[in-house]
């Protein structure tokens, strides 16, 4: 491993079944959540990078509440992620 990366769904858009057929060729995702709109929001700092992945619970009602499903943290020097 090099390097850890992080990728999110549309905040509008579902992913039609791709999301299912890329999670089988691929066992190092270590975390999917396809049902679900929303969006990854990440904190950097010199020490370590934190990304929440977060959903929407109505993705067409502008004040609608997020939620954080998940959320990794990379430290310097480290390869690989903490979860929660």
């Amino acid at each position: 491993m090099i390097a850890t990366e992080f990728v999110g769904t549309s905040v509008t858009s579902s992913s039609g079944g791709w999301a299912e057929r890329f999670l089988l060729q691929n066992p190092r995702v270590k975390f999917h959540e396809w049902r679900h709109c929303g969006y990854d929001c990440g904190e950097i700092t010199p020490d370590r990078w934190r990304t929440d992945f977060r959903a929407m619970r109505n993705v067409t009602d502008p004040k609608a509440e997020t939620v954080i499903l998940k959320w990794f943290v990379v430290e310097s020097g480290q390869l690989g992620v903490l979860d929660a």
